[in-house]
């Protein structure tokens, strides 16, 4: 694929769709046109940029779709007639008016004006970049600088020029490729209907400078036209079998952060486990089903929670083939998080929600990076407070509880500390966890009014470890043992069979919390560490 930039900007401005296109395997070339960039030197003509076009043709070794955009656009049309045999496609985009007439007049004028300013609109350039581009596209533009003083040629070049004869003559598939507000849109019916293979594209939300405006869709755009074109060298070349999902054991990814919710009530857990309807299985299915995926993902997790817990704030990352999370959008006009977690609330069933789905910065990992996991746990005690509507996670208690008692129980438990006495022993795997929150109470107003409910807050958790803490409260809350009896269990280092484990159902998983961008690599080295006591309680 050879890029070519539009008038007074450069090839800085495809920064986007190479680094895309170079992360799914695909060769991108971005020229700089005569009078323009590294070639600012030279006088612009058509000749001219017919020459740097073809050079970079051939040296991607192969027939190339040449993609231009304004300026681009005109010398890609013109290229592909002069040099048929060269070409496998074109895309046309932003130039869908023929530069003649009082388009091309207006265009001349107001350009001249600005080039006669003392500093060529070099101000007035960064102005309307500021306004109209996102930070990074007029970061890219900007890069590169601006040639106001070529403007006249390339007008005067253009006019001899004829895009719509050219079209008319190639037999390549063309793409005339329009942000929704481009100006110059004035005859894209005009620019179809003269191509023997064409379509039209409409990148909405976007003007002028499509590719910048909305880089995530018109690089789709670009992947499914280089789609288009090896589909059709495979048919020509005889081959029946046509590309099939993507195969993202190969294919570049992308990391992408799932925010979600589920009712534990019908699962076996979050871990996939044989014969069993785990969190995990299902999400991981349909994952693969809506990204057209060959397998199941591959998620990770924040927490890994058991049979019956629910979750309202879990955090999970999987990779994705590039090219899956840029074709995720469709034709729709979002971003491809927002489609992505659009087309799972329509295959997902009803007990699994993802909320949000965004690519992860550099360094995340859902469970090494995260700060700390905060869970709730909800205890009805008294038949008044017993709400049928929210059996599922509201454990319903037969005795009444002293929340107080139960609040100073648990406050002795605080702190970095080996909690081997309230997980399930693993071997080879540190039980060593930070105790940050946990806390009783007895709300007074809310969703919860009347409920005992617990806050509980660490690092990280242990197997069980969350619910053999609110097992060993229950026993002071219900007077059985005294209020220093679970910090004399912690301290032993051995599971009392005094202390039980509650009830999977009144667990929930609220909130996963992860520390600055910067500090992510750092966080997950940290947690990956094998963990010591750093001081004795």
């Amino acid at each position: 694929m050879v890029l070519i930039h539009g008038i007074r900007v450069t090839s800085a401005m495809w920064r986007y769709q190479q680094d895309a296109l170079a992360a799914t395997g695909r060769a991108a070339i971005a020229i700089d046109l005569p009078g323009h960039g590294a070639r600012s030197d030279e006088p612009f003509t058509i000749d001219g940029a017919m020459a740097v076009v073809r050079e970079a043709v051939e040296g991607l070794g192969a027939k190339a779709v040449v993609v231009g955009l304004s300026l681009g656009g005109f010398i890609a049309i013109t290229y592909a007639a002069r040099f048929p045999d060269t070409v496998a496609g074109v895309v046309a985009a932003d130039c869908s008016a023929e530069p003649v007439g009082i388009a091309a007049l207006s265009f001349e004028i107001v350009a001249g004006a600005i080039g006669r300013l003392p500093d060529h609109g070099e101000r007035l350039n960064h102005l309307m970049l500021d306004r109209f581009l996102p930070d990074e596209g007029a970061r890219d533009i900007a890069a590169g600088g601006f040639s106001p003083l070529v403007v006249a040629d390339v007008v005067s070049e253009l006019r001899a020029t004829d895009p719509c004869a050219d079209l008319a003559s190639l037999r390549v598939p063309v793409w005339i490729v329009n942000g929704e507000w481009d100006q110059f849109r004035l005859q894209e019916r005009k620019f179809v209907r003269s191509c023997a293979d064409g379509r039209l594209v409409i990148i909405h939300r976007a003007g002028h400078l499509s590719n910048l405006m909305a880089p995530v869709e018109f690089t789709r755009v670009l992947l499914e036209v280089l789609d288009d074109v090896d589909a059709r060298r495979t048919v020509e070349a005889g081959v029946r079998d046509l590309p099939g999902p993507i195969d993202d054991a190969r294919a570049p990814a992308v990391r992408v952060r799932l925010d979600l919710g589920y009712d534990g009530t019908g699962f076996a857990g979050w871990a996939i486990q044989p014969g069993l309807r785990t969190v995990q299985g299902v999400l991981e299915e349909t994952l693969a089903t809506v990204l057209r995926l060959p397998q199941p993902a591959r998620l990770t997790v924040a927490g890994r929670t058991d049979a019956g817990v629910h979750a309202r704030g879990q955090v999970a990352h999987l990779e994705v083939p590039l090219d899956a999370w840029l074709a995720v959008v469709g034709r729709s006009d979002v971003d491809p998080g927002r489609a992505l977690v659009s087309r799972l609330a329509g295959a997902l069933p009803r007990d699994v929600v993802v909320h949000r789905a965004m690519v992860a910065p550099d360094g995340f990992d859902a469970r090494f990076a995260a700060l700390h996991r905060r869970y709730s746990y909800r205890i009805s005690d008294r038949v008044e407070t017993r709400d049928p509507l929210r059996r599922r996670d509201v454990v319903w208690h037969r005795r009444e509880l002293d929340e107080v008692a139960m609040a100073g129980a648990a406050e002795r438990l605080l702190g970095e500390r080996d909690f081997a006495a309230f997980c399930r022993a693993r071997e080879g795997a540190s039980t060593i966890r930070t105790l940050q929150v946990f806390s009783w109470a007895r709300p007074s107003e809310g969703p919860d009014t009347g409920l005992v409910v617990a806050v509980v807050q660490a690092d990280a958790f242990c197997h069980s470890m969350v619910r053999a803490l609110v097992g060993a409260c229950i026993a002071v809350g219900e007077g059985r043992r005294r209020p220093d009896w679970p910090a004399a269990v912690l301290a032993g280092g051995l599971r009392d069979p005094g202390s039980t484990v509650a009830p999977a159902h009144g667990l929930s998983l609220d909130e996963v919390a992860y520390p600055a961008a910067e500090a992510l690599a750092a966080r997950a080295k940290q947690t990956r560490s094998k963990r010591e006591l750093t001081r004795r309680p």
